[in-house]
């Protein structure tokens, strides 16, 4: 059973996405950010683009590393052993950490409440239709996950897991497990995303968005400098790089990056 993303093995399309990351990074500080002719414009999008960039890689490995599994069973087991009169240790690491955790939890509820009125499908309500609108085509569908079955009350049992899950839970055949709210799996964090992690999932998307869009409009930027200006691209491309650097390997560069955007 995969509890979280990072667990091996990797998903290729993981790594893939990993890849292309660094390579429009690597290209946006080489070769387009500081072709933009002007000193200021040039600072103000590197910084932009810094922060952008950064939230994405944070929000990837948080996101991958969210564990959406239902912990219906977990909590029913705390309430047995409260029962039974054992007084347990104390451990102050795992405290200390769950309180930071839960710190966090809230400050995104709060910062999406007024953003995210998503409420979880109820299974059995829902229609083949209706689908998830999602950034990558390359993901998987409800048609991958199994619906438990359900009971009159909040509490269902999954036959597969063989212990009782949420309501709105659904199996996922390729981690194994249950997942609270289940959206979809996503093969590029190689992980499910549901209720725990959705709306990490969320500002993630929108991090990539926001990317892609200053990276792309840079490029198309640089590629009509090219040709605009092309005297004054010569001399700025040997007194930034120090070496003869053609003005259409520039060109290629920034159409390569136009279409890695796209």
């Amino acid at each position: 059973m995969r509890r979280h993303g990072w667990q091996r093995p990797l998903h290729p399309l993981q790594l893939v996405g990993m890849a292309v990351y660094s390579v429009l990074v690597a290209c946006f500080y080489a070769f387009l950010g500081i072709f933009l002719g002007n000193r200021t414009a040039e600072i103000t999008l590197i910084v932009i683009f810094s922060l952008v960039a950064f939230s994405v890689m944070f929000l990837f490995v948080r996101c991958t590393a969210i564990d959406p599994t239902d912990r219906t069973r977990f909590k029913k087991k705390k309430k047995r052993r409260s029962k039974s009169g054992m007084v347990p240790k104390l451990n102050y690491r795992f405290i200390v950490s769950q309180i930071v955790v839960r710190f966090f939890r809230r400050v995104e509820r709060k910062l999406l409440r007024t953003f995210i009125k998503r409420k979880y499908l109820d299974p059995v309500k829902t229609s083949a239709g209706m689908e998830p609108l999602l950034p990558f085509p390359l993901v998987m569908k409800d048609d991958e996950a199994i619906s438990p079955n359900l009971n009159e009350d909040d509490i269902s049992f999954c036959a597969l897991c063989d212990f009782e899950v949420k309501k709105h839970s659904k199996h996922c055949r390729t981690c194994n497990r249950c997942v609270e709210g289940f959206d979809h799996h996503c093969r590029w964090l190689n992980n499910c995303v549901g209720k725990r992690n959705y709306t990490t999932f969320f500002l993630l998307m929108i991090s990539v968005l926001l990317m892609l869009i200053i990276e792309g409009g840079t490029a198309i930027a640089v590629f009509i400098r090219c040709f605009a200006d092309k005297r004054g691209m010569v001399e700025e491309l040997h007194r930034k790089l120090h070496v003869e650097f053609p003005r259409e390997v520039l060109a290629t560069i920034c159409a390569a990056s136009f279409v890695d955007c796209l």
